[in-house]
């Protein structure tokens, strides 16, 4: 009778040490792969925001997108936007309609005492001009 106990209890710890050894491989997995979520498409092949500011408030916005196939009719559209509290709010914005690729360059002068950063939408559309994906990227944040 106890050889029958100690038998059981050894199983039942062995089945416990594998059960456990299990749930930590698979946490460790999940934490790795929800670091890597990122947006996909099926067209769009690049959407690129940058933003740099000079000494004296000058700020260049750039944006550049791409689709495949190449022949893709985009509109790129760029905003500069200034954090106002805890919101972000759109102060300028250009956008520019055509055969990918496109790419966008301007300036514009910013107020000190704020964080900006540039927000790029690329939109693309099928021969008949419908919508068919949309995507958007943002550079990073600059204080000026």
């Amino acid at each position: 009778m106890k050889a029958r106990f100690k038998q059981a209890l050894c199983i039942l710890f062995g089945t416990m040490l594998i059960c456990t050894a299990q749930v930590a491989a698979y946490t460790e997995d999940s934490t790795e792969y929800s670091e890597e979520v990122s947006p996909q498409y099926v067209e769009i092949v690049s959407v690129l925001a940058s933003l740099s500011i000079d000494e004296s408030g000058l700020a260049t916005c750039h944006c550049t997108s791409s689709t495949d196939p190449v022949d893709r009719t985009i509109t790129l559209k760029m905003e500069l936007q200034q954090k106002q509290s805890s919101a972000w709010k759109t102060i300028k914005t250009w956008s520019v309609t055509g055969i990918s690729p496109r790419s966008l360059t301007k300036t514009y002068a910013v107020k000190k005492g704020y964080d900006y950063q540039v927000s790029a939408t690329v939109t693309v559309f099928d021969g008949n001009g419908n919508q068919i994906e949309q995507g958007t990227q943002y550079s990073d944040i600059k204080h000026y």
